[in-house]
């Protein structure tokens, strides 16, 4: 069994766990848990494979069993831990949707993400009258997460493939439409297909612990608030997207995203020739000095 931490810098492992077994079930105390949390879990039988999402929140007290192909959560709070469950029992809604990136239809892509988003929305909202006792922060928790979800299968559409999924794309909304058949005189319109988000929607620095809020918000930086005619992945298109981060967003949420900037840049080929070597590591030290989450140190010093 495995918990998934989404509030650190890259995600992974909760790793403040205790474990005690004993012959017919084993007791796992979480420490460290001083507000309700979003965690995947996961967990593998002999031919199964388990995936959900959980919130969890300080003295919750709950079982669970995995049995022939099933998984279920039982206890006091067991309807915070069924939601996902039972909403996606399967973990794979969002990835039976595909954006074909050679010729996009974004019309008919942002038609099926509406229409998941309305569908999940729904079940959420007639969860909560099955299930009266969930807590607010539940409510809270649930509803931000769909819609992050939403927002970042939008900007990051499904255009690959791994296996069985369609996965998100780590390219450019603006680069695939160029790339399609379109009449001539078409421009692609990014805010209306991203809901004429606005800045204040987004700045908002409890969003962090959101996994596709984390996603999310470098894409929406380049692509929907900056939009530079710089080259891309270039020194001055860094300083015009960094200046921009800096001056329009919380402290918090620009302490994260500048180490995204910075791995997304890094992953793009930029800081690993000579051109852009020494400008990189003079960012990477500069931003040093003013974090002090030991992921994001640590994901720094990787590169």
């Amino acid at each position: 069994m495995n918990l998934y931490d989404e509030s650190v810098f890259y995600g992974g492992s909760y790793k403040h766990i205790t474990k005690k077994d004993s012959s017919n079930y084993t007791t796992i105390q979480l420490e460290k848990i001083a507000n309700p949390k979003l965690l995947e879990f996961t967990s593998f039988g002999e031919n199964t494979y388990y995936i959900t999402r959980i919130i969890i929140s300080p003295g919750d007290n709950v079982s669970y069993t995995l049995k022939d192909g099933n998984l279920e959560f039982t206890g006091k709070k067991a309807a915070h831990y069924n939601f996902y469950l039972e909403m996606d029992s399967d973990y794979d809604d969002w990835s039976k949707l595909y954006l074909n990136k050679y010729q996009p239809d974004f019309k008919k892509y942002k038609q099926q993400c509406d229409s998941l988003y309305k569908k999940r929305v729904t079940f959420f909202n007639e969860y909560v009258k099955k299930h009266p006792t969930v807590s607010d922060e539940f409510k809270k928790i649930i509803k931000d997460d769909l819609r992050f979800e939403y927002l970042v299968n939008l900007i990051k559409p499904r255009s690959e493939t791994q296996g069985s999924w369609n996965v998100n794309t780590g390219e450019d909304l603006t680069n695939m439409y160029e790339r399609g058949h379109k009449q001539e005189g078409e421009f692609f319109d990014i805010n209306g297909y991203l809901n004429n988000i606005t800045i204040d929607e987004v700045n908002q620095p409890e969003y962090l612990n959101y996994l596709y809020f984390k996603m999310s918000i470098v894409p929406l930086l380049r692509q929907k608030f900056v939009k530079s005619s710089e080259i891309p992945y270039s020194i001055a298109s860094f300083r015009k997207e960094s200046t921009f981060l800096k001056e329009n967003f919380d402290q918090k949420i620009i302490d994260y995203a500048m180490g995204r900037l910075i791995v997304d840049y890094f992953n793009q080929g930029f800081g690993k020739d000579n051109n852009t070597a020494d400008f990189m590591k003079e960012v990477i030290e500069n931003y040093k000095q003013t974090v002090h989450d030991s992921s994001t140190i640590m994901a720094m010093k990787d590169i």
